[in-house]
């Protein structure tokens, strides 16, 4: 019990950040802009705080940095705003202490890894845009790896657990509220809803990020035998968290809990070896059908793709335009024209920039006239036929490097094991929220200012 109350305890706040916290949690697409001009304001006072020594340095910034990451799951202009205030909090704290900066590091570390990707795809955008139009969406690549930098100047690390823990909290938050906006709003059904999260600005394949990566967490703590409450309130939240996600539709976040599921189990049980792959397989098959029966997307996507198999295989066109605006067949198509590019431009790429506008105006031009614009939707192969093989390379070596120099074992390998196979149908990190939660965690997990706790 001491525990649990210790836990809640730790997330203990001043009034100040109390109220940032709840203008954070309302600023939703429509109301974020108000929010803004709070949230800014109650930072200067926290900093004048500070100045007046009514709080610390290391209060000061875990405050601000634990509000970035709650705000990844609602507006992202938010966390935006909350990163730069973490990197006005640092040069604040560095001048204000005295802090000399000290640039003798190690040359190869996340931190510069992530630098040398931007500067790739800045080139890249420099070498096949007329302009640097969505190079925007990248930001973080540059605004991260600067932020911990920062980090490493100052003499106090930032907490990985509670990190964590701030971000399970976000996805407890905005699922609950949206429970409650949808069942106001009457858009509750017995029925997968795509369109549940689209209150907070998200999409289901977005929101299924949170909840997907938030169990995977919850699973990683458990393991590690340091649970976010108490065993049975965790898996009671690992379960509701999984209902969501079949709610939602989110097929491949689902899919990538099932498999973090499986290795979850898998170290869990203590019988012989044989034993415990036999049992890890009877709970995928049990998952998958309860999918394939209870997900409707599911089975509809299931007999789609076989339509599609039988009209490559028979060379039926006619069914392939008429369908084109189907999803299955588009995600057919767009992967069927991106092997075509990669291989008239395998060093070189077609730019990030092009990937969906010049794969997709080919499509429509070959006559599938109802095909809609659509990216490649595997992350691999976007950065492949967008930045050629260079760019794919240097994401595969961002990918070793994790996990040969990440801190956390297991919670690690379940984050990175989730991320890489969702990233097998989505191409989840050309597009801000996914850049931003995956790069985020990626340097938590990675950083050597980060620490871990109990």
């Amino acid at each position: 019990m001491s525990s649990v109350h210790n836990k809640i305890k730790s997330f203990f706040i001043d009034w100040y950040f109390l109220v940032l916290f709840l203008c954070t949690t309302v600023s939703f697409p429509k109301i974020y802009k108000f929010s803004i001009p709070i949230i800014v304001l109650l930072s200067l006072v926290q900093f004048t705080r500070y100045y007046r020594k009514l709080i610390s340095a290391s209060y000061l910034l875990h405050g601000f940095f634990f509000l970035s990451i709650y705000a990844i799951v609602f507006a992202k202009s938010i966390h935006t705003v909350y990163v730069v205030i973490c990197l006005t909090t640092c040069l604040l704290i560095i001048w204000r202490e005295k802090i000399s900066f000290s640039f003798k590091r190690e040359f190869v570390s996340a931190e510069t890894n992530l630098l040398i990707f931007f500067l790739l795809i800045l080139g890249n955008y420099m070498l096949f845009s007329n302009g640097l139009k969505g190079l925007d969406t990248f930001l973080y690549l540059l605004v991260y790896p600067i932020l911990f930098y920062g980090f490493r100047q100052l003499p106090f690390s930032i907490d990985l657990t509670k990190s964590i823990r701030f971000f399970i909290l976000s996805i407890v938050v905005a699922s609950t509220l949206l429970l409650i906006i949808n069942m106001v709003n009457g858009t509750l059904s017995m029925t997968t809803n795509t369109y549940f999260s689209e209150t907070l600005g998200v999409t289901h394949v977005y929101f299924g990020l949170f909840l997907g990566l938030g169990s995977c967490f919850v699973m990683g703590f458990n393991f590690n035998k340091n649970p976010l409450v108490n065993p049975i309130f965790d898996h009671v939240l690992l379960l509701i968290f999984m209902v969501i996600l079949i709610y939602i539709g989110a097929r491949m976040s689902l899919i990538g809990v099932f498999i973090v599921l499986g290795l979850y189990c898998y170290k869990l049980l203590s019988f012989e070896p044989y034993i415990k792959i036999i049992s890890v397989i009877g709970v995928c098959i049990l998952f998958f059908s309860v999918s394939y029966f209870f997900i409707p997307r599911v089975k509809q996507d299931l007999n789609y793709i076989n339509k599609v198999y039988v009209s490559v295989k028979t060379n039926d066109k006619e069914d392939l335009v008429e369908n084109s605006w189907r999803n299955m067949y588009r995600r057919f198509l767009v992967l069927s024209y991106t092997g075509s590019e990669i291989k008239h431009h395998l060093f070189t790429g077609i730019g990030m920039a092009n990937v969906t506008s010049q794969i997709s105006e080919q499509i429509i031009k070959d006559g599938y006239i109802y095909f809609k614009p659509l990216n490649t939707h595997n992350q691999y192969l976007h950065y492949l036929v967008g930045m050629g093989v260079v760019g794919l390379l240097f994401f595969c070596w961002l990918l070793y490097y994790f996990f040969t120099h990440q801190i956390q074992g297991t919670l690690g390998v379940f984050f990175m094991l989730f991320f890489m196979t969702t990233m097998l149908t989505e191409s989840v990190l050309v597009r801000v929220k996914g850049i931003a939660l995956f790069f985020l965690f990626y340097l938590l997990f990675c950083s050597k200012k980060v620490i871990i706790n109990d």
